[in-house]
């Protein structure tokens, strides 16, 4: 029974680290109802312990698969913990592309994961304030956006 439980256990570490995408952080914000307004500011705290490597920022969205959009509009802001303002950019994040949903879909859901920065380097330790906003132009209100994420991948790592 014991050489069995072991198997199965070392077949659960097997899994779990040949499933690891190199992602050291992933946070999401729920969104009510569907709904993404545009004055509605999505806050992370994301945490750097390690200054001197190469980072990939991106952000996940799970949303409605009935949504007709080809890209969301974003602009996200990076405060540093000293409170500089190390980055505003607006991002176009693609959803669809010629065959469809760029990502993933079960159901009525699909998940796309799209990088933002594919290299960064953060100047301090500590935690990050990302604020992130959409920015579809003459749309008040987002419809169909489940939650949005923000991820942070080490590039330094090896796959």
């Amino acid at each position: 029974m014991n050489i069995k439980k072991n198997f199965l256990f070392l077949v659960f570490i097997f899994l779990m680290t040949a499933c690891n995408d190199n992602k050291i952080y992933k946070q999401f914000q729920e969104l009510a109802k569907f709904q993404w307004e545009k004055n509605k500011v999505l806050d992370y705290k994301m945490p750097i312990a390690d200054n001197n490597k190469n980072y990939l920022l991106g952000t996940s969205l799970r949303f409605l698969a009935s949504v007709t959009h080809s890209s969301i509009k974003i602009n996200l802001k990076m405060t540093a913990p000293s409170g500089k303002v190390e980055l505003t950019k607006s991002y176009d994040v693609i959803i669809r592309n010629e065959k469809g949903i760029d990502g993933s879909v079960m159901g009525d859901i699909a998940d796309v994961d799209k990088p933002l920065e594919e290299t960064i380097k953060f100047a301090e330790k500590g935690d990050y304030k990302i604020e992130i906003t959409h920015n579809m132009a003459a749309t008040e209100i987002l419809n169909g956006v489940q939650s949005v994420g923000i991820f942070l991948e080490d590039k330094d790592k090896k796959k």
